[in-house]
């Protein structure tokens, strides 16, 4: 057995999580088969741009909404048992063959769930650490590594009270969006800043460098992108200036 698995499982055996008051309850539990979902601080999860806080808990569901089992990150770490659908009952209570996971968030920071509803939560993954699975779908016995994981919160929605400079910061969303042949990406600089802004696909492939360590002064700036070279899919986009980071999600269709 591969050394990587086996760390894993030990990780699985002897690390607890001691949740106090867990926010996702009704989660399945020893129902049979069942995954493993890691994400560890090389993926640098990302909330609205922002480092994934400590304490956030991360729940993974079934396309119907049945938890399959949810774990809390530690700000460095977090090895999440997901749970398959036991054939044996006729309700659903797991993870099918097959399906992929979609993930939720609660902050207890702020007291906000995180879903479809108000975010997009692009998830790529390790195929060089994940196992019988390399696309984020269930399957007994399987290892998903994340390669990236970011929450990319709807524009309207209010993450937490952060300093006015760091609200200049904005990587605002991508006009037309979708788009076919090519779209605009503005950014907004409060200070002077080293950017690099980039393109990746859903596997956490960078697919374009629109802007590479570039010194730019303040206000805002914008970049034209050529997307008629790109497949149809979701793409996030992804902004470094002086160690902060922005990001947001394109949607490429063509015809």
């Amino acid at each position: 057995m591969p050394r990587y698995v086996l760390c894993i499982i030990t990780s699985i055996l002897f690390v607890q999580l001691a949740v106090a008051n867990p926010y996702f309850t009704d989660c399945a539990s020893r129902t049979g088969g069942n995954a493993t979902f890691v994400l560890t601080s090389d993926a640098d999860p990302t909330l609205s741009g922002e480092p994934l806080p400590a304490d956030v808990e991360v729940a993974a569901f079934s396309d119907s909404g049945v938890c399959g089992g949810a774990g809390i990150w530690d700000g460095a770490n977090l090895v999440m048992t997901v749970w398959g659908d036991d054939t044996q009952t006729q309700e659903e209570d797991g993870l099918g063959d097959g399906e992929h996971l979609v993930f939720k968030l609660w902050d207890p920071a702020t007291e906000m769930e995180f879903n479809s509803s108000n975010a997009e939560i692009v998830v790529s993954y390790d195929n060089s650490k994940s196992l019988l699975s390399m696309d984020g779908s269930f399957a007994d016995g399987a290892i998903l590594h994340a390669r990236s994981f970011d929450v990319v919160v709807a524009v309207g929605e209010k993450v937490d009270d952060v300093p006015l400079a760091d609200e200049e910061l904005m990587l605002h969303p991508a006009f037309p969006n979708p788009a076919s042949a090519s779209t605009t990406l503005q950014i907004s600089l409060p200070t002077a800043a080293v950017v690099v802004l980039e393109a990746f696909d859903i596997l956490g492939r960078c697919v374009a460098s629109i802007v590479s360590n570039r010194k730019l002064p303040s206000g805002k700036h914008s970049f034209p992108f050529d997307v008629g070279g790109l497949p149809s899919g979701v793409y996030l986009l992804r902004m470094k200036a002086d160690g902060r980071m922005r990001s947001r999600t394109l949607h490429v269709v063509q015809d």
